[in-house]
């Protein structure tokens, strides 16, 4: 069983050197001439995991992000910022109604808190080693507010927001703002530490599993009965949609196995397909094997299996045969 937990979660297996493995003074990750054009006369103001410049009206912050209060970012391998990335990407792909936030430092009180709307994440190449943003917006003017980056490098996580209210600055400045800083912070981390370049797989081989959530479209879920912002799980690998009532109505689940036990990770998935199988199992033509199960489908295209329910199943082998189409 240890054995199986290994190649099932390569997460838990011995992990090499982290990349960033001691503290790093985030205020010195940022060249201070582009500080200086972004909030004028602002001084860094230093803390545990962050550190904030802020002007009247105007703020900018850079932060460590770690998923355990109790363990430092830097404690973390590659590969855990990695999977935290994308969680974080995976909860990002769905819109917010309604943000609540208060900053005193620019003129922001708690007896003056302003609301905003988050759109969906959009991902950035050439940040980091993975990068993605995400705009708030008030409500009804649509004025943006806020832009922030969220971005990884080896095995830390950052969020860059460059905040600005009531007009002060462009939704064009603000965001290049915040990619400018990200940008900046990656350079800065890639001189301190060059990346490792990226492993291989072989071809046809799913080298993680995809984000779950991201895998319908606005269109696809309408047709399903779900809103359009799903919930990632513990991991990225999982999603579930639900309707406004907060009653399930779709859920999806991925593995990628590697090679195990049976051979190597089509082999090994053969074999965790096989497990899904009984006399209550019915086979339908999805993807290279598929089982229709109660008001769900089992899948395996090449080593990735995705295991989803939905309402009925005619809408499961619907969401599966869409799942297929687009991994193809």
């Amino acid at each position: 069983m240890i054995a199986m937990l290994l190649w099932l979660n390569p997460l838990h297996a011995p992990a090499a050197q982290p990349r960033f493995p001691v503290p790093i003074d985030l205020c010195a990750l940022v060249d201070a001439s582009l500080v200086k054009q972004l909030v004028p006369g602002a001084k860094a103001n230093h803390d545990r995991y962050e550190c904030a410049w802020t002007g009247q009206g105007v703020g900018l912050t850079a932060e460590s992000i770690t998923e355990d209060p109790e363990r430092e970012p830097w404690g973390s391998t590659n590969a855990q910022a990695h999977e935290l990335y994308r969680k974080r990407l995976a909860n990002d792909l769905a819109p917010s109604l309604l943000t609540i936030w208060e900053w005193p430092a620019i003129g922001v009180p708690t007896e003056k808190r302003r609301s905003v709307t988050t759109t969906v994440a959009r991902t950035v190449a050439g940040v980091g080693d993975e990068a993605h943003t995400v705009d708030h917006r008030r409500p009804r003017t649509k004025e943006l507010e806020r832009v922030y980056v969220t971005f990884r490098a080896g095995n830390l996580l950052f969020k860059v927001a460059y905040t600005a209210i009531d007009g002060r600055v462009s939704a064009k400045r603000l965001r290049q703002g915040a990619l400018s800083v990200s940008s900046s912070m990656a350079a800065t981390l890639d001189r301190m530490s060059p990346p490792e370049p990226a492993p291989t797989s072989a071809p046809g081989i799913y080298a993680e599993t995809p984000i779950a959530c991201a895998m319908f479209t606005p269109a696809q879920l309408k047709d399903l009965g779900v809103e359009v912002g799903g919930r990632a799980g513990l991991s990225a690998e999982s999603c579930t949609w639900s309707w406004r009532t907060f009653q399930k109505r779709l859920f999806l689940d991925f593995h990628a196995p590697q090679r195990g036990p049976a051979g190597d990770a089509v082999a090994q998935a053969k074999e965790m397909f096989a497990g899904w199988k009984s006399p209550e199992s019915t086979s339908v033509d999805i993807g290279d094997e598929a089982l229709v199960i109660g008001s769900g489908v089992v899948f395996r295209k090449s080593n990735l299996i995705g295991s989803l329910t939905a309402r009925t199943p005619a809408q499961a082998q619907q969401a599966a045969r869409w799942l297929v189409e687009d991994l193809s």
